[in-house]
């Protein structure tokens, strides 16, 4: 096994601990939630900054088609990005050919569907979907799935 791995699988088994043990004492559930909250404000500024740059320079419409909103469609864009698999941070944003080899091979790659409409100041307004190709611990996924509703209730 890797060192890599060895040291997931241990984060793992950590992580399965604290979560069996949250209920019994909830000091323990409060740091843990704490460090959600600290992943998610990391998640905002990730997709405030480095997801609007990449997407300014990525097609609209294309494989990321088109979303309806109240009745209206909105073209989106698609930004790849790279997350731990454990935590849900968010490393890094964009196309696995223009990233260093380690940031893809240890980390999760997951994809979000922004829709973008011209008359908004930010443009890309609204994360209309989020998919992971590779896997991702449930806490991870909750991460970014919290991140993303905090960005679209930001950006409503």
């Amino acid at each position: 096994m890797s060192a890599s791995r060895e040291s997931r699988s241990i984060y793992s088994e950590l992580q399965n601990y604290l979560l069996t043990t949250m209920e019994r004492d909830p000091s323990i559930k409060n740091n843990f939630e704490s460090e959600d909250q600290s992943i998610v404000e990391h998640n905002l500024r990730m997709m405030d900054t480095d997801m609007q740059l990449l997407l300014m320079g990525e097609s609209i419409g294309g494989n990321a088609s088109a979303f309806e909103i109240e009745g209206k469609y909105y073209s989106c864009g698609g930004a790849n990005g790279y997350a731990d698999p454990e935590i849900g941070s968010i490393v890094k944003f964009g196309n696995f050919q223009n990233l260093k080899k380690e940031i893809t091979l240890n980390n999760s790659e997951f994809t979000l569907r922004v829709a973008f409409d011209l008359r908004r100041p930010r443009g890309f307004f609204k994360i209309v979907s989020f998919s992971v190709s590779r896997a991702i611990s449930p806490r991870g996924k909750k991460n970014i799935e919290l991140s993303v509703e905090q960005y679209n209730a930001a950006n409503a």
